[in-house]
């Protein structure tokens, strides 16, 4: 909840197109020495505070304004789309990807020169100069949260404002002003869909604006937006040109002169690792699993060889092949706005807005690797081949295993805000307004189906799940039996919380 008074007299200026009334910069007037010809100075009263209103003209910071019909040309369906248009603004969350993680899933947040931290926010998002309930990690605010209709033009400060707001405006400031004197009905209806013939896109929005009462003392604004948006599965899967899996290479040998560069720049990258996975026998040399598990062969590891690219060799698994490209989202968005002028200089004004997301990420950026695991000489699912080639066992490793778990991400989101207050004028050169606000989110997120044990076997891990799971030996007690070692009582391996453990 929120409550803010402001009392204001602005500057004289010539020319007020584009007012950012939430663009502050303190002003702070240096020592001047005046001259015998100097003009007497007109004094003036600045006023600092978060939400004083200044013209483009006079501003100090870098200022742009993208109207209602720039947007219409465009043919932005949503308020993120808007400020994505702006070349300051790199968000590193999209509705239209999933970000470099499991986290603001279908979101779209606002991220002026990239200096958002990965949980939190130095971009402000305001609307009508007004703070909005964060939605999102880090106390960001999704931008879908108002309907397109109702926007009449997006302000942006691209420079910093911390000075004003504080940490969260270190990069600058995003203001969505609503079209408060809409009159009459609009709506959109969009559909679209990849080249591919994937991905279906259904958008619908919605605004309406009317004044009523005595002598139109009142005005009234409703939007509502909804979105449906198919997903498009895995790069590699989906598009020719992820396919052909490009990559980045360092050239270990390019001091020696092998006649490549330092970075070789190449298709057919691929982790390193196959689809079976690898065994490196203690005392051995790394070999990988046939198809059917039975028994080893030859690993050709390819060219170039990192910790997770390599080039060529053996496998067919890349970085393309186990992320989305674009999730699932169903959103759906309500906003309504009431004014009325109570006297000449006095109008009463409320706000609601009511936003839902949910969202679906699958495969999801889960069940990463590379993972690790000892296998022991003991181990009930070695054959007869593999223990001949590995009397003393070996180390087991993969950087994906898609075919046994894949990481599945949901995201529900509900967010509900309220505003209401006062704003009216005191004489010719004053302006005062105050309002309380509302706000309240829940946000609901799943990653299940996903890998949880040790990141490599010679570190601990409190729920080593896999490592217990691949350490499966015959059960003492019943040679019929395979049980996860770390389940039998008074083995050395034995841990209460391998409780349940099956093994794999």
């Amino acid at each position: 909840m929120a409550a803010q008074v402001k009392l204001v007299r602005p500057r004289a200026r010539s020319g007020s197109n584009g007012l950012l009334a939430a663009a502050v910069a303190a002003a702070i007037a240096g020592p001047q020495i005046a001259s015998a010809q100097q003009e007497p100075a007109t004094e003036e009263v600045i006023v600092t505070g978060s939400r004083v209103s200044r013209s483009g003209f006079d501003t100090p910071q870098p200022v742009t304004a993208i109207g209602a019909e720039q947007i219409e040309n465009l043919g932005l369906v949503n308020v993120g789309d808007i400020a994505r248009t702006m070349p300051q603004n790199t968000p590193f969350f999209t509705e239209t990807n999933v970000g470099v993680g499991n986290f603001n899933v279908g979101a779209q947040l606002a991220n002026l020169r990239g200096l958002n931290p990965f949980f939190g926010t130095r971009t402000l998002t305001l609307v009508d100069t007004r703070r909005v309930v964060p939605n999102s990690e880090g106390s960001a605010v999704d931008l879908t949260l108002i309907p397109s209709m109702l926007v009449e033009r997006m302000e942006v400060v691209t420079g910093g404002a911390s000075a004003a707001y504080g940490s969260d405006a270190i990069a600058g400031v995003v203001n969505v002003l609503l079209h408060k004197d809409l009159e009459g009905f609009k709506a959109q209806v969009d559909f679209g869909q990849t080249g591919e013939s994937d991905g279906d896109d259904l958008h619908a929005s919605f605004g309406f604006g009317t004044a009523f009462g005595d002598d139109d003392r009142g005005h009234v604004l409703i939007g509502a937006e909804l979105q449906e948006q198919d997903p498009i599965g895995p790069c590699a899967m989906t598009r020719d040109w992820c396919a052909e899996s490009w990559a980045i290479h360092s050239n270990a040998g390019f001091a020696a002169g092998n006649g490549l560069p330092n970075f070789v720049v190449a298709p057919d990258s691929k982790l390193p690792t196959t689809e079976t996975g690898l065994f490196t026998p203690f005392g051995g040399v790394q070999q990988q699993f046939t198809p059917d598990g039975q028994d080893l062969m030859p690993y050709d590891p390819g060219q170039f060889s990192g910790f997770f690219t390599r080039l060529g060799g053996d496998g067919s698994l890349s970085s393309y092949s186990l992320s989305n490209v674009r999730p699932e989202i169903e959103r759906q968005t309500l906003m309504g706005y009431l004014s009325y002028d109570i006297g000449d200089s006095l109008e009463f004004f409320a706000e609601v807005n009511s936003a839902s997301s949910d969202s679906v990420s699958d495969p999801a950026n889960g069940a990463l690797g590379p993972l690790q695991a000892m296998i022991a000489p003991d181990n009930a699912f070695l054959s007869p081949e593999i223990l001949a080639a590995a009397p003393a066992g070996g180390i087991f490793s993969r950087n994906y295993a898609p075919n046994l778990f894949s990481a599945r991400n949901t995201t529900e989101n509900d967010t509900l805000r309220f505003v209401t207050g006062l704003e009216g004028d005191l004489g010719a050169n004053w302006t005062w307004d105050a309002y309380y606000q509302y706000g309240e989110n829940e946000n609901h997120q799943r990653l299940f189906h996903n890998m949880v044990g040790s990141f490599l076997f010679f570190l601990p891990s409190t729920y080593n799940f896999l490592g217990w799971a691949l350490d499966a030996v015959v059960d003492p007690s019943d040679p019929n039996n395979i049980v996860c070692r770390a389940t039998i009582p008074g083995d050395p391996a034995f841990n209460p919380l391998a409780e349940g453990c099956v093994p794999l």
